[in-house]
């Protein structure tokens, strides 16, 4: 049976990095997701800080988010899997231009995207906004199951084996989806 997600997520969150590698472990079939564009540093900015959103696509964050949306679904994952890799992974300092030819490996069409980037910004906006007002996110990842529970995941390490991949969510999806009792649970240690 699989089990239908949506996962708010910003690629230099290494939570969500973490969770994403998770869900990578997992047999295929297993999980189908849905990934949700949520910006940390709007999600961390202070009152008087001026939105990421009003400041365009200039934000290094905001962009890969951008990217990503603007891909056709076969090159999304392709997208998705090399920048979380080279940012948390390889630890590689990424420019603009790095994101593009990603991007373009992966199906881009570089200049529909640049005369649409307000299209494109409104939408991870828009997500932005869903988990923010509708879901109440606490950050990245935050996971929607059965387009009713919204639970923050923080995963530690990465599972050492898809044997231990499964564990691991078969516990989060027992807590978060049929457990709705159960309001938070954090380790002090």
């Amino acid at each position: 049976m699989t089990t239908r997600v949506e996962v708010f997520y910003d690629y230099t969150c290494g939570d969500a990095f973490r969770f994403k590698k998770l869900l990578d472990l997992l047999p295929e079939g297993a999980v189908e997701v849905g990934w949700k564009a949520y910006s940390l540093r709007e999600h961390q900015r202070t009152s008087d800080e001026q939105s990421i959103f009003e400041r365009g696509l200039e934000s290094f964050a905001l962009l890969a988010l951008a990217l990503a949306q603007a891909l056709p679904p076969d090159g999304f994952q392709k997208f998705h899997d090399e920048v979380y890799d080279a940012i948390n992974l390889e630890h590689r300092k990424m420019k603009r231009e790095d994101l593009f030819h990603i991007a373009e490996v992966s199906g881009l069409d570089r200049k529909s995207f640049e005369n649409e980037e307000d299209r494109w910004l409104d939408l991870i906006k828009g997500q932005h906004e869903e988990g923010k007002t509708q879901w109440n996110s606490l950050g990245t990842p935050t996971v929607i199951f059965g387009g009713n529970q919204a639970v923050y995941i923080e995963v530690s390490d990465i599972p050492s084996s898809p044997e231990r991949a499964k564990e691991v969510w078969r516990e989060i999806e027992t807590i978060a989806a049929s457990t709705p009792e159960v309001r938070e649970i954090k380790r002090s240690v």
